[in-house]
């Protein structure tokens, strides 16, 4: 958290874990321990084919404000 914004970095379940809901209650926690007062700015980043995470964003009310086009290493090794 820095001022009135918070960037989440990631989230990650182990894969044994998964579909049990854990990446929900651990993004809902985030959003209520977030400082009273505060703008409620919370910024993440997610790769555009990771469709799970994106999902979980979306149904949390987050929307999408920018895009780093060819930012993430693809598995071909290109970017």
């Amino acid at each position: 958290m820095a001022a009135d914004e918070a960037e989440i970095l990631s989230i990650a379940i182990d894969s044994g874990q998964r579909g049990r809901g854990l990446s929900r209650d651990l993004l809902l926690t985030i959003s209520a321990i977030w400082p009273a007062g505060a703008s409620g700015r919370i910024f993440l980043e997610v790769e555009e084919n990771n469709q799970p995470a994106r999902r979980l964003y979306e149904r949390a009310g987050f929307a999408v404000v920018g895009r780093r086009e060819r930012y993430y290493k693809q598995p071909g090794g290109d970017i």
